[in-house]
């Protein structure tokens, strides 16, 4: 099983949670792109919203809304167990959609998107890799 390494760029909180601009560690050497995250376009040949890369890094703001997320609390009965969710609260006058991230299995790749339900995950302290 994998394991992704992701750099979370704090830009603040909003009622107890977290928004920020995750991306990808390093940057993708053989195409030369952003790995910050992104909510794409509606796709609907599979009526999904992807979450991809190649988003900027900027200011919060109406410029940069597809790319700011929230790291929230499952619930009270399953503690220290978290989800993502697209719900950005960085543009005040910016209508915007509100869901959970979820895994989806699509062309043998599995890929995040929005769904219904959260993809329920935990932090885990890294450890120093042994040489």
């Amino acid at each position: 099983m994998g394991r992704w390494c992701i750099c979370i760029n704090v830009t603040g909180t909003d009622r107890g949670f977290t928004c920020f601009g995750p991306s990808l560690a390093g940057l993708d050497a053989y195409c030369q792109t952003s790995t910050q995250w992104k909510l794409d376009n509606y796709d609907p040949s599979t009526g999904k919203w992807w979450i991809t890369t190649g988003s900027v890094r900027g200011e919060p703001g109406p410029n940069t809304l597809m790319s700011w997320f929230k790291i929230e609390k499952v619930g009270p009965e399953m503690d220290r167990v978290y989800k993502l969710t697209f719900c950005p609260s960085v543009c005040d006058s910016c209508i915007t959609l509100c869901k959970d991230i979820g895994r989806y299995s699509y062309d043998g790749l599995r890929r995040l998107a929005l769904s219904p339900g959260g993809w329920p995950f935990m932090f885990i302290k890294a450890s120093k890799a042994k040489e």
